[in-house]
């Protein structure tokens, strides 16, 4: 995923083309990130599950009977991590995609700008010129 952000960050930087090849470049690079946090977030939850299920079914028979299965202590932990996860990853969605809005008005904004600074340009190089 670094990869992508990188190579993608090259292309934008070296962008000389139509507006809609810089806008898909900077589009690129959004998902990426956003798609790396994601990872991230699955890789950590995976791990934390699974480093409970082992540490649960290591000292099971010190906290619960020894009648229970080592399946229904993995099962509750399975139960327990589920809930924290989909909080997780809707807060990172949701944080992800209102500063995605936010940078991408203030893209759409500047190159508003441009586009009416260049005009402004060109009417006063023509006027010069008269």
């Amino acid at each position: 995923m670094i990869i992508l952000v990188i190579v993608n960050k090259k292309r934008q930087k070296k962008a000389i083309g139509d507006l809609s090849y810089r806008f898909q470049n900077e589009e690129n690079i959004d998902t990426t990130k956003l798609i790396a946090k994601v990872a991230l977030i699955q890789m950590l939850t995976y791990f934390l599950q699974s480093l409970g299920s082992l540490v649960v079914r290591l000292v099971e028979k010190y906290i619960v009977c020894a009648k229970t299965l080592p399946m229904i202590t993995t099962l509750k932990l399975v139960i327990y991590g589920m809930p924290l996860y989909t909080l997780i990853m809707s807060v990172v969605f949701e944080c992800s995609a209102r500063n995605s809005a936010t940078h991408r008005q203030n893209r759409f904004q500047s190159a508003v700008n441009i586009k009416n600074e260049a005009l402004i340009y060109a009417n006063f190089l023509s006027n010069q010129w008269k």
